[in-house]
């Protein structure tokens, strides 16, 4: 995770609302990245799981786990 949020993150840009239309056309990725927390949502045989970059581990009955297991 750590080495994923040097190589990917750390690239992210902002982008202002006023500069939506200077993206190409077509299918785009976007998220909205929320300042302080990085959290990757990892599916196993154990089910969803939420794992940070300083090996921090969340499983278990969290709603957002509830519901990513219902969508995976």
């Amino acid at each position: 995770m750590a080495a994923y949020k040097r190589r990917v993150a750390g690239a992210y840009r902002p982008l202002p609302l006023d500069a939506l239309s200077n993206l190409p056309k077509g299918p785009l990725l976007v998220s909205r990245k929320l300042d302080g927390e990085f959290w990757c949502l990892l599916m196993g045989p154990a089910g969803p799981q939420l794992v940070n970059p300083g090996g921090r581990m969340l499983a278990g009955n969290h709603p957002v786990l509830v519901a990513a297991a219902s969508l995976l």
